[in-house]
């Protein structure tokens, strides 16, 4: 269930990056 978590994560850190 940590796929989920690291998904989540890279997400919030691709929108950041924008």
């Amino acid at each position: 269930m940590e796929s989920i978590i690291t998904d989540i994560v890279k997400i919030i850190k691709s929108e950041n990056n924008v």
